[in-house]
């Protein structure tokens, strides 16, 4: 069995939106953590041949210090050109391709795929409408009786509403993690710099409730068999206002930057205040289906 695996950040699709700067450290831990989780559960699947797209530009480590078994092609990623072309030319070579994508990019990436003839291991498009829409998802969460800040939607280069209760939040609906997340004092806060409304003039925002309290993640691991909760973990942000989002305290980001994880601190977040960060690598390790 062939299985195409296109990480988003690594795999070339970072640089073809953003061009410059890199990614953020933590992000590219992440997405490194994440690919390499995925060959070892793959490399488990008898006669199984893994293809990866590399990004070139970023000067990542070799796949084979990702510890899996299986035999792995790399197509390195020098530009734009390249990721598209085999975009449309690889997922129809394989038996099955895997996304792994952030909420912004993976269902343009995972309709691309679609549209060239690819056997997607994903959810539909009905789920992905949903997952890659913070406000779609909140909606969600709502209707399920899951308590989450309630907002609108404010379409491109539409000012912020003045009938609205602040302090609020402003976020991209479709974003990256924390990337873009603003608290705002009022409807013509003079804290969003021009950095900010560069970026996220084109895009439509959501403005939601400001719900004061510590910042924090839970996550789950999604299985054939079952469903596996991870322990909540605190999250580490830059500032009052920005929300710019540090992983920095996790064991995986100490162990990919120090090679070590007792480590105290990593590059990304040298100037952060230090928080509790309790992150269940092991219980994740003993639950993955491998």
């Amino acid at each position: 069995m062939r299985i195409l695996v296109h990480e988003y950040v690594t795999g070339g699709g970072w640089h073809t939106k953003y061009q410059n700067p890199p990614p953020p450290r933590s992000l590219l831990c992440e997405a490194e953590f994440m690919l390499r989780q995925t060959c070892r559960s793959l490399s488990s699947v008898e006669d199984v041949e893994i293809t990866l797209f590399r990004d070139a530009r970023l000067h990542l480590r070799e796949p084979k210090s990702f510890g899996h078994s299986a035999p792995t092609r790399v197509v390195p990623i020098h530009n734009d050109g390249q990721l598209y072309l085999y975009l449309r030319s690889e997922p129809g070579k394989h038996d099955a391709t895997i996304l792994i994508a952030p909420d912004d990019a993976l269902y343009m990436v995972w309709n691309h795929v679609r549209h060239c003839g690819g056997n997607i291991f994903i959810s539909g498009r009905e789920f992905l409408l949903v997952a890659c829409s913070k406000h779609a998802t909140s909606r969600w969460l709502q209707a399920y009786g899951v308590r989450a800040p309630r907002g609108i939607v404010l379409k491109r280069n539409t000012p912020l509403a003045v009938n609205f209760r602040y302090p609020a939040i402003i976020k991209p609906v479709y974003g990256c993690g924390s990337q873009g997340v603003r608290k705002v004092e009022g409807p013509d806060d003079a804290g969003l710099d021009d950095a900010w409304r560069a970026e996220c003039a084109y895009q439509d925002l959501r403005l939601e409730q400001f719900i004061p309290g510590q910042p924090a993640s839970v996550g789950a691991i999604v299985g054939m068999i079952e469903t596996v909760f991870l322990p909540p973990c605190f999250q580490r942000i830059d500032s009052q206002n920005n929300f710019d989002y540090c992983g920095g305290g996790a064991p995986v980001n100490k162990l990919y930057e120090n090679g070590r994880l007792d480590s105290a601190e990593t590059l990304y977040c040298r100037s952060m205040i230090k928080r509790p960060f309790d992150v269940a690598l092991v219980q994740a390790e003993r639950h993955v289906h491998t």
